[in-house]
């Protein structure tokens, strides 16, 4: 766009004074208004390096280095280990039930060797015996001898695999691309606001947080969000005159009245209509237009490593690129309220 030289018959599109002619739409406008227009289109020049911006994160981690595809194979490891883990656990539960079995059957022979033995010794000490009971003994050894030969060529223990013959290996484990709609969400169970520092309330056991003083708070998140997609469904119960902030923070960041300002922290600050990346301020404005009783969706995108905030009642919604090297997994739910008496609920 250019700007020409002053158009005296021409009215101002927005005040009807004198004017400049704008080449790009074509529309006419005084001199302040002129450099408000000018304003106003290097803010959607913002917007569209954000947006390339955002596709090329986008591009970056569906690369084979990605987070998705190492969480993947992390799995598969996982997997891996878990199954040798209950191969070796079954192999010596079994060379127990065979040791076990063997202890067994030398005990009983043992015992009856030990009678004997006293039997004997005290006949030899005593010089008690004669012919008759030289042939017992020796009757009872020879039967002794002959069950232990008897029972080593009778008994026999077989290991039996053929139920791991049956194992059809390839299917145990699959590769399966999901469909958008089973891959859309995934759930940690209920999340809920647990972690707090300064003056804020927690009620109905974590469903809603307060603000109880005109000051920065800092709200955590009970679950910790390392893969998938998640969704968390807020409610601004109460808004008051100051501000509410909302987004995500690596667990790794300390608590923090000023947590949305720190690196490491990701989000928008509704009633500011701006957004934070890695704890900075940026140009790129995201109007929520948040009134009480506003229901927005915050969706987690692990897997391709993106926040984004949907206004379900404008259907307004903001998407912010997560860089992984300073906000390392795992992230938590963050939420700063800055008045006395706002309120935010989450919906279950």
């Amino acid at each position: 766009m250019a700007g020409t030289s002053p158009q005296l018959k021409n009215d101002c599109k927005a005040c009807e004074r004198g004017v400049f002619t704008c080449t790009g739409c074509k529309s006419n406008f005084c001199k302040p208004h002129f450099i408000e227009h000018r304003q106003q289109l290097s803010v959607e020049f913002d917007h569209l390096i954000y947006d390339y911006d955002s596709l090329q994160q986008q591009l970056l981690v569906e690369q084979p280095t990605s987070t998705a595809e190492k969480i993947l194979l992390d799995n598969v490891d996982k997997w891996e280990l878990e199954m040798i883990k209950r191969v070796r656990e079954t192999a010596e539960r079994t060379r127990e039930i065979v040791w076990q079995f063997f202890k067994k059957r030398n005990e009983n022979i043992s015992e009856q060797l030990q009678s004997l033995s006293s039997v004997l010794r005290t006949a030899k000490n005593d010089e008690n015996y004669v012919e008759s009971t030289l042939e017992k003994w020796k009757q009872q050894i020879i039967e002794m001898k002959e069950t232990v030969e008897k029972h080593i060529s009778t008994v026999h223990i077989n290991i039996d695999t053929s139920g791991s013959d049956q194992i059809y290996w390839e299917e145990m484990i699959k590769v399966k691309q999901q469909s958008e709609i089973s891959k859309r969400v995934l759930t940690l169970g209920k999340e809920r606001f647990q972690s707090t520092l300064g003056n804020v309330c927690l009620r109905e056991d974590g469903l809603i947080a307060e603000g109880r003083e005109a000051w920065w708070s800092d709200v955590r998140g009970s679950n910790l969000y390392r893969s998938g997609i998640h969704q968390i469904h807020l409610k601004v119960e109460k808004l008051c005159t100051k501000d509410i902030m909302v987004g995500i923070i690596s667990s790794k960041v300390p608590m923090n009245r000023c947590s949305y300002a720190f690196e490491g922290s990701y989000g928008w600050h509704l009633q500011g209509k701006s957004i934070y990346r890695n704890g900075i301020l940026t140009t790129i404005c995201y109007d929520a237009d948040v009134i009480e009783d506003d229901e927005f969706i915050l969706t987690i995108n692990c897997t391709q490593q993106n926040i984004s905030l949907l206004n379900k009642r404008t259907n307004r919604q903001s998407q912010i690129p997560i860089v992984l090297q300073t906000t390392p997994f795992p992230w938590q739910l963050r939420l700063n309220l800055c008045d006395l008496g706002s309120c935010v609920r989450i919906i279950e």
